[in-house]
């Protein structure tokens, strides 16, 4: 289900355009057109014209991961939480409540050898720009039971953690929820020229590098699972040297801010220069998503 633009529009053509500002001080703007988040089309390069990268456009597209490879964490262990456990994942599923709305599947596991009842959220904690909207009562959780849920959450572009409680009939258990940084974006399928006049409009404040090596031994495959199972970005065909049949030289992801669809985020790999690059107006969030990235990486 997806209800993230308008829906009731028809767009021809491009569904984010941007101008290449004056300076990098003043970081391009990408232009939304009424119901463009709603087009399933993905398409490569979004519809941009031939030969005008300083006009790039792009499309919002669906994650491109395998979501089985998707990772869950903890979010109430059992022995806090009277018997009950929680784990947690980002499902990068659109969420009809908003197109900056993360959907976070939590599976509910009665550890115990009797039913746990009203099990529901409690209190809400959360930080200005952040929302929240629960899951519905589970009435009664079995035995030894499980149940899954989901949880819709707009952090408001921020990595701190959204805090609340979960209650059974056991008791109240606070609970902080912490999205990775790279789970705070939504892909933007971009051309090569597209990104590149995108980039062209980032630098100086709103670039971050981070040093990588070890690159030109790993796999194609292996450098574009890593990253967007780590972050949610589209993956732009990579750039293979002329003259080398190794590694490819440079990798290239784009995104968006999930709560901001004007506001890009682009990630190069240098794989010959040994560098990880994030060019973005959202430098904050960039830096933590390099370094990440970096991290992933090295291993």
């Amino acid at each position: 289900l997806i209800e993230l633009g308008d829906g009731g529009s028809e767009v021809e053509g491009s569904l984010l355009d941007a101008a290449t500002p004056k300076s990098s001080t003043n970081p391009p703007t990408l232009t939304m057109h009424a119901g463009s988040l709603g087009d399933s089309d993905t398409a490569a390069g979004g519809g941009g014209k031939a030969g005008t990268p300083s006009t790039p456009t792009g499309r919002s597209v669906a994650s491109v991961v395998d979501k089985s490879k998707l990772v869950s964490q903890t979010l109430l262990h059992f022995a806090k939480g009277g018997g009950l456990n929680v784990d947690y994942c980002f499902t990068r599923e659109d969420s009809f409540y908003g197109a900056g709305m993360n959907t976070i599947k939590l599976v509910l596991h009665n550890t115990t050898n009797l039913p746990l009842t009203n099990v529901r959220v409690g209190q809400l904690r959360l930080e200005d720009g952040m929302e929240l909207q629960p899951f519905g009562e589970v009435a009664t959780l079995a035995p030894a039971g499980k149940s899954s849920v989901n949880l819709y959450v707009d952090f408001g572009g921020k990595t701190r953690g959204a805090k609340f409680e979960i209650l059974t009939d056991k008791g109240v258990f606070p609970v902080v929820l912490n999205p990775p940084a790279g789970e705070l974006v939504a892909p933007l399928c971009l051309s090569e020229a597209e990104f590149d006049g995108l980039a062209k409009g980032l630098r100086g404040m709103h670039e971050a590098k981070q040093a990588i090596t070890g690159l030109e031994d790993k796999a194609v495959d292996l450098i574009r699972e890593r990253v967007t199972l780590l972050c949610n970005l589209y993956p732009l065909d990579p750039v293979q040297h002329p003259t080398s049949h190794a590694t490819p030289s440079t990798f290239k992801f784009a995104g968006r801010r999930m709560n901001a669809e004007k506001t890009p985020l682009l990630i190069t790999i240098d794989v010959a220069g040994g560098q990880v690059r994030g060019n973005s107006e959202m430098t904050l969030l960039s830096r933590q998503i390099i370094k990440d990235i970096k991290e992933t990486l090295s291993k």
